[in-house]
C-alpha cells in the first residue's frame, strides 16, 4: 500500500472533498465570513511559506491565509476571508495547532471508513456509498421522471453497478506459510484492484475472502468488461512469502467475478424496498454471481477463460439440478434469492453440454475424437420457489431413456416460447388430491380447448401466504374457484400453491367481479392473501396463445395492489410491463407495450407521456414533442409533461418554445428548481447574466436546491469574475456529488487558470473525464499534463479527445 494511500493520510483532493467540513471546524477558532482553497505550486512572493505552516494575515485584505499541515507536508491552504481576529497575534499562533488537530480528527474519520489490512473502503462504508448513490438514482427509475430526460441538470445517469470478486487461495497461502503471508496476497489483491478500476470506481473489502466495487453510471456492459479486466489482474497478482527459498514459486490466487446493476436486477417488490436495503440486495446479488462464475469455472476447468457473470445470467443459465425426486420432480440451485419465480420453464441440459467424445473402434485401429452436440434432456417448471432453491416439475423429457440427473443444467425458456413439442401417450389426468390437471396437462387442455372459443378468460390466482399445506389450500381455492366462477371452469396446477383457470364465454367485467369474490371468499376460508391476475379474450390483437402471458402482467399487476389484490390485464398492466422493460434498458420493448397501453386507453396520460420520453430517448425529438404536446392539451397542469416538453424544445434548438415550456412548470409549481435552472441557462444564452444569478439563486432558495444550483451559481459568479465565489460553489457541488464531472472539471480548469499546482488540476481534469470521456474534458486533462511537463501522456490523452470529437 502506498503512503499516499494509507487509510490514515490526507491528500489534497480529500481537502477538496471536506472543505466544507474544514471550515465549519475552523470557525470555533476563527471568525470569518467566507472561504476557499488554495493550491500554491511553489513558494508565493512576499516571504510566505506554506511549507513552514506558519498562517499569514493581510489585515488590509482582511483575509487569513492558513497552510494545511499533515504529516509535514502541505496539503493546501485554508483561505479566510472577511476575518476579524479579536487577539491577532494570539490567536495566529494557535491557529496551526488547531489545523493540525482538525485535520488527525478527518483522518481518524476516513480511517474510520478504510479497512486497516488493506486500505480499501470497509464493508459497511461501501454500503452506505451505495444507498446514497441509489437515493440519488431513483429520480431515474421509471421514464415519467423529469431528470431522466434531463440527466445535464443533477448529474446523474440513473444507473450504477456493483462488481463483487471471489477470491480463492488465500486459506491455502495460510495453511502452507502463515496468516502474514496471507495478509501481504491480499493487500496486493487489494491494490491490484484499485490500480485496476478507474478513480470514480469505489473498491472495498467485503468479507475474508470478497473484494467490491461500485461503479456509479456502469451500465451491466460497461460492469462486465470492467470485471474481465480485473480479475485477469487479479490472478496475475502474486508475493513471495517471508522466509521461502529463491526456488518456491510465489503465491498466487485465483478469481471470479459477480456484476449485479441497478435498477435493472431489482425486480417486482425490491423497487419500493428503502435504498439501504436495495443496496443490501444488490450487493447480495453481485456476490451470489461471483459464486455462479466460481462454480461454472469449477465445472468448465481450464476451459473456462471468462470467470465472471452477471446477475441476469444466474437465473437465465446458472442454475443446476440438486436431487432427483420422486413423482417426477427435482430440486434445483434457483431460489428467490435470484429473482427465481413459479410458473418460470426452463429447459434441461447435461451438465457438459459440449463434452469431448472420444471413441475407440473394437478392432483397436484409430481413434476418433469430436463433441456431442448441445441437445436439451426436456422441459420442466418451477412449482415451489424458497429462499435458495426451488422445486421443479417435469414437463417432458425428449427421450424417457435419457433421465435428468444432478448436475444438469437449467436455460430459461422465454414466456413466449411454446412449450416442446411431446407426444400425447395418454389423456390428460387429474391430481387426485386436488382434482387439478398438472401445468403441463392443463397447457396442453388449454391449447386444445381455446381455439373453439370465441370468448374466454384465463385467471392466474396465487397464494401470498407460503405452501407448507399448498395442497389443501389449492384444494379449497379451486372449491372456491368452481362455485365462484362456474363449474365448466378448467383448472390447472400453475405452481403448488397456485393455479390456472380458464374461464369459457367470460365478459371482461363479470370476470373481474368473479375474480374480486374470490379474493375475498378465499381470504375468508383460508385466512391467506391471494393475488388474482385474468386477462380476457378478446383484447386488442392479442392472439389466444397471448393470453398466458397477458395474464402473467396482470398477476405482476395486482401483487403491486393493495387487498383486494386483483387485476384484470389492462392500459395500467401493460404500463407497468413497460415500465419494467424500461428500467431494464429495453426501450424499444417499452414504446410497443406503452403503445398498446395507449390502443387500450387513449386517456392514458402516463403512457403517452412515458413513450415521449422513450422516443427522446433514442433521439426522435420530433415525435416526443408531438406527444408532450398531446399530454398537455389534455391535462395542463401536468408538469412532468411540461417539462419535458421544453427539454425536447431545448435540444431542438427552439428556445423560446422551451423559455414558454419552463414558464408554465413554474405556473403549476413556482419553486419548481429544475425549470428555474432551465430559465437561468435561457438567460445566460440570452446575454443577460444578472437574470440567470437570480433564477440560480431563487433555485438555490428551494427545498433540496441548493445541490444541484451550485454548479450554475459558480458559473455566474465567473461571469463577474468571482473566481473565489465559484470556487466555494464548486467545492460545494463536489462535495454533495463527487461524481460531477461539469463541477470537477470547472474546477480544475480555476486550478490551472490560477497557476496553482498543476498535479491537483490533473487529477481533478482526470476524473472528470473518467466520469464522462467528452472531447473537452480530454482536453484539459492533456493541457493539465502539458503544465507538469508530461508531454507524451498529454498527446496520448489529446488523441483520445480528437477521437471522442469525431
Amino acid at each position: 500500500m502506498n503512503e499516499a494511500d494509507s487509510p490514515a493520510r490526507l491528500t489534497p483532493r480529500d481537502c477538496i472533498l471536506l472543505e466544507a467540513e474544514i471550515a465549519e471546524q475552523l470557525s470555533r477558532f476563527l471568525r470569518f465570513g467566507g472561504h476557499s482553497l488554495y493550491f500554491p505550486d511553489t513558494r508565493q512572493p512576499g516571504g510566505f511559506d506554506p511549507e513552514s505552516g506558519e498562517p499569514l494575515h493581510l489585515p488590509d485584505e482582511k483575509r487569513l491565509l492558513l497552510p494545511l499541515i499533515h504529516h509535514g507536508r502541505c496539503l493546501a491552504v485554508f483561505v479566510a476571508k472577511d476575518v476579524r481576529l479579536q487577539a491577532p497575534r494570539t490567536q495566529t499562533e494557535a491557529l496551526p495547532q488547531a489545523a493540525s488537530l482538525i485535520l488527525d480528527n478527518l483522518a481518524l474519520a476516513k480511517a474510520a471508513r478504510r479497512d486497516p489490512a488493506t486500505g480499501l473502503l470497509a464493508g459497511h462504508t461501501l454500503e452506505a456509498d451505495l444507498t446514497r448513490e441509489i437515493e440519488q438514482a431513483q429520480s431515474c427509475l421509471l421514464p415519467s421522471s423529469q431528470a431522466c430526460l434531463d440527466p445535464g441538470l443533477s448529474s446523474v445517469s440513473g444507473r450504477l453497478a456493483v462488481l463483487s470478486f471471489r477470491l480463492e487461495g488465500l486459506d491455502a497461502a495460510e495453511e502452507r506459510h502463515g496468516a502474514d503471508a496471507a495478509e501481504a496476497l491480499l493487500r496486493e489483491a487489494a491494490d491490484t484492484l484499485r490500480r485496476a478500476c478507474p478513480e470514480q470506481v469505489a473498491c472495498a473489502q467485503v468479507g475474508d475472502n470478497r473484494l467490491a466495487a461500485l461503479w456509479p453510471g456502469g451500465s451491466r456492459k460497461e460492469g462486465l468488461k470492467l470485471a474481465r479486466y480485473c480479475r485477469r489482474a487479479l490472478v496475475k497478482a502474486q508475493v513471495q512469502p517471508k522466509g521461502a527459498a529463491p526456488t518456491d514459486p510465489p503465491l498466487t490466487l485465483t478469481a471470479s467475478g459477480g456484476v449485479a446493476v441497478f435498477p435493472a436486477d431489482l425486480s417486482g417488490p425490491q423497487i419500493t424496498l428503502s435504498p439501504r436495503d436495495m443496496a443490501r440486495t444488490l450487493l447480495s446479488k453481485a456476490a451470489l454471481a461471483a459464486d455462479a462464475a466460481a462454480e461454472d469455472a469449477a465445472t468448465a476447468g481450464e476451459a473456462d477463460p471468462d470467470g465472471v457473470t452477471a446477475f441476469d445470467g444466474v437465473l437465465s443459465e446458472g442454475g443446476r439440478v440438486l436431487e432427483c425426486l420422486p413423482l417426477s420432480r427435482f430440486s434445483c440451485s434457483l431460489g428467490r434469492r435470484v429473482d427465481a419465480q413459479e410458473g418460470m420453464r426452463f429447459a434441461v441440459s447435461p451438465a457438459k453440454a459440449l463434452a469431448e467424445a472420444d471413441y475407440r473402434p473394437a478392432t483397436g485401429q484409430g481413434r476418433y475424437q469430436g463433441r456431442y452436440p448441445a441437445m436439451p434432456k426436456g422441459e420442466a417448471v418451477l412449482v415451489e420457489v424458497q429462499e435458495e432453491i426451488a422445486i421443479a416439475e417435469v414437463l417432458h423429457l425428449a427421450d424417457p431413456a435419457w433421465t435428468i440427473e444432478p448436475g444438469d443444467r437449467l436455460v430459461l425458456l422465454d414466456e413466449a416460447e411454446t412449450p416442446m413439442d411431446h407426444e400425447e401417450k395418454a389423456a390428460p389426468r387429474r391430481d387426485m388430491v386436488t382434482g387439478l390437471y398438472s401445468y403441463r396437462d392443463f397447457l396442453s387442455r388449454f391449447a386444445r380447448e381455446r381455439g373453439g372459443l370465441d370468448r374466454f378468460g384465463l385467471v392466474l390466482a396465487r397464494l401470498l401466504n407460503g405452501s407448507r399445506r399448498a395442497d389443501a389450500g389449492a384444494r379449497k381455492l379451486a372449491e372456491l374457484a368452481r362455485e365462484t366462477l362456474g363449474r365448466d371452469i378448467t383448472g390447472g396446477r400453475y405452481s403448488l400453491g397456485s393455479l390456472c383457470l380458464l374461464v369459457p364465454d367470460a365478459d371482461p367485467g363479470d370476470l373481474r367481479q368473479g375474480c374480486l369474490e374470490l379474493a375475498e371468499r378465499a381470504r375468508d376460508a383460508l385466512g391467506a392473501s391471494v393475488a388474482i391476475g385474468a386477462a380476457a379474450y378478446p383484447f386488442l390483437d392479442a392472439s389466444r396463445a397471448d393470453l398466458l402471458e397477458n395474464c402473467r402482467k396482470a398477476l405482476d399487476h395486482a401483487q403491486l395492489l393493495d387487498e383486494p389484490k386483483v387485476a384484470l390485464f389492462d392500459s395500467v398492466s401493460l404500463n407497468i410491463s413497460a415500465d419494467r422493460l424500461f428500467t431494464h434498458g429495453d426501450h424499444y420493448g417499452a414504446m410497443e407495450e406503452y403503445k398498446r397501453a395507449l390502443l387500450a386507453d387513449e386517456n392514458n396520460n402516463l403512457a403517452r407521456n412515458s413513450l415521449a420520453v422513450c422516443l427522446a430517448r433514442l433521439g426522435r425529438l420530433d415525435q416526443a414533442r408531438a406527444l408532450f404536446h398531446q399530454v398537455c392539451e389534455l391535462d395542463p397542469d401536468d408538469l412532468s409533461a411540461r417539462y419535458n416538453l421544453g427539454c425536447a424544445c431545448l435540444r431542438l434548438g427552439e428556445h423560446r418554445e422551451a423559455a414558454e415550456a419552463f414558464a408554465d412548470c413554474l405556473r403549476i409549481d413556482p419553486g419548481h428548481v429544475y425549470s428555474l435552472i432551465r430559465l437561468g441557462q435561457l438567460a445566460e444564452q440570452a446575454g443577460e447574466p444578472e437574470q440567470a444569478e437570480d433564477l440560480y439563486q431563487k433555485a438555490a432558495a428551494r427545498p433540496g436546491g441548493l445541490p444541484t444550483a451550485h454548479r450554475f451559481l459558480a458559473r455566474a459568479a465567473l461571469a463577474r469574475d468571482g473566481r473565489e465565489e465559484a470556487r466555494h460553489h464548486l467545492h460545494q457541488a463536489v462535495t454533495h456529488n463527487p461524481h460531477d464531472a461539469g463541477a470537477i472539471a470547472m474546477l480544475a480548469r480555476l486550478y490551472l487558470d490560477e497557476g496553482e499546482d498543476p498535479a491537483i488540476a490533473t487529477t481533478l481534469a482526470r476524473q472528470a473525464a473518467e466520469i464522462k470521456p467528452k472531447a473537452r474534458y480530454l482536453s484539459l486533462w492533456a493541457e493539465a499534463l502539458e503544465r507538469q511537463g508530461k508531454s507524451a501522456e498529454a498527446q496520448s490523452v489529446r488523441a483520445r479527445a480528437e477521437s471522442a470529437r469525431a
